[in-house]
């Protein structure tokens, strides 16, 4: 067996009852504009199931380098994503490692949402593609100082394009 490359993987499974007995009356909002009553009144099943691999590698001793992908189904969309991963550690002395990494990640719309109406199901699930930069300073052998940058870009976020508050 070689020391310098491993594998992990693993999977779950997760089984959803939700119940749902909600009554929204018609209201004007701040802008004026009026949005219907909403009554739902309506049981909820579905499964969610995903999977990942990461390949971790050590070409040389003070770098650490993991290429993972990870797949998602959600039964009450019917969509299945793949989103890509890759982080690297590099330890530049005994006390200080440099840590970077990226990924993308897939958030379901809430269960509440998408029964609302039959069409939400056929919207787009959010994206979070993640970028992380990092140092880690060893203090003592009981003691570490983290310091981390990251940005977060979003894509597909349910708004109403009439009413873009958020840019």
């Amino acid at each position: 067996m070689n020391l310098k490359h491993s594998i992990e993987f693993g999977a779950d499974i997760k089984y959803l009852n939700s119940g749902y007995d909600n009554f929204n009356a018609e209201y004007t909002d701040a802008l004026g504009d009026t949005t219907p009553s909403l009554l739902l009144n309506e049981k909820i099943v579905s499964q969610k199931a995903g999977a990942f691999l990461n390949l971790i590698s050590e070409p040389f001793s003070r770098l650490k380098t993991t290429l993972g992908i990870r797949v998602d189904h959600f039964s009450l969309n019917k969509k299945i994503h793949f989103s890509p991963r890759f982080a690297l550690s590099y330890q530049i002395n005994n006390r200080t490692t440099f840590n970077a990494s990226t990924g993308v990640f897939y958030l379901n719309l809430p269960m509440i949402f998408i029964s609302q109406n039959p069409e939400h199901r056929d919207l787009n699930d959010p994206v979070a593609i993640h970028y992380i930069v990092g140092m880690n300073y060893l203090i003592t052998e009981n003691t570490r100082f983290s310091l981390e940058v990251y940005q977060k870009n979003y894509r597909h976020f349910p708004l109403d394009p009439d009413r873009q508050v958020y840019s």
